[in-house]
């Protein structure tokens, strides 16, 4: 899950003083987004059972600022479109496919 908020009330910088001096993260978006996708993009994805990686990733991006204000789906770039493989939707066919393959004889 990646985050696009431009600024964000960290629970971490802000364990004494949230309610009376929050301290505000700023973030260079959609930049700072982007890197992060781009970096989860990295991460290796197997083809088959015996090789290193991940069965699937998918990339969700959202808008929230962590101070109790409505969080947002962010379905427009820098999230991935339909058809992406990063796309939630494509992962969860990706591994509905993977899986009733590798489990077929569970059932």
């Amino acid at each position: 899950m990646v985050n696009v908020a431009e600024t964000y009330l960290s629970p971490d910088l802000n364990k004494k003083n949230r309610s009376s001096d929050p301290e505000w993260s700023r973030h260079k978006q959609p930049r700072d987004a982007q890197l992060a996708i781009d970096k989860i993009k990295q991460l290796p994805r197997r083809s088959r059972v015996g090789d290193v990686g991940y069965d699937a990733i998918s990339i969700v991006v959202i808008d929230m600022a962590n101070d109790g204000s409505p969080v947002l789906l962010v379905e427009t770039p820098p999230s991935p479109s339909k058809g992406d493989i990063y796309n939630y939707e494509g992962m969860i066919a990706r591994l509905s496919g993977i899986y009733a393959t590798r489990f077929k004889d569970l059932g």
